[in-house]
C-alpha cells in the first residue's frame, strides 16, 4: 500500500482548515483594532456563545496568531486578546488579498448558488 502523497498546498489547508471555524474571521477582524478584552468582544461579535468563543480564541491562541494577556488584580478580572504581531501581520494581509480575489472573482450569484448547493447537501 502506497503513502498518499502531500499535495503543493497542504501547508494552505492546514491554514485554511484553522481559520474555517465559525466566528474565526469575525475574531480576527475585530482583533485587528487592537487588544480587547472578551465581554466586549463577544458583545461586538453579536450572538456567539462563550464556549465557541473561547474555543476559537484558544484555538488561534495555539497556533501563534493570538496572545491572552492576563491583566487581573486582585479586585478585577480582566483578561485581553491581541493579534500577535508578525504572525498575524501575514494572516491579515492574506486575508485581504482572499478578500479582493473574492470581490473580483466571485460574483453575487455565484457565492448565492454555492451557498444554495451547500445547503442542499446539508453543509
Amino acid at each position: 500500500m502506497t503513502e498518499p502523497s502531500e499535495h503543493i498546498f497542504s501547508d494552505a489547508e492546514r491554514a485554511l482548515q484553522l481559520l474555517c471555524g465559525k466566528w474565526t474571521l469575525s475574531i480576527i477582524a475585530e482583533l485587528i483594532n487592537g487588544p480587547i478584552r472578551v465581554g466586549e468582544l463577544r458583545r461586538r461579535l453579536g450572538p456567539v456563545s462563550k464556549k465557541i468563543l473561547f474555543e476559537r480564541l484558544d484555538k488561534l491562541e495555539q497556533s501563534g496568531l493570538v496572545i491572552r494577556t492576563d491583566r487581573s488584580n486582585k479586585n478585577l478580572k480582566r483578561i485581553e486578546y491581541e493579534l500577535q504581531g508578525e504572525s498575524a501581520d501575514a494572516i491579515v494581509s492574506v486575508l485581504r488579498s482572499l478578500s479582493s480575489w473574492s470581490q473580483e472573482h466571485l460574483t453575487s450569484s455565484a457565492h448565492t448558488s454555492s451557498r444554495t448547493t451547500q445547503e442542499e447537501q446539508g453543509d
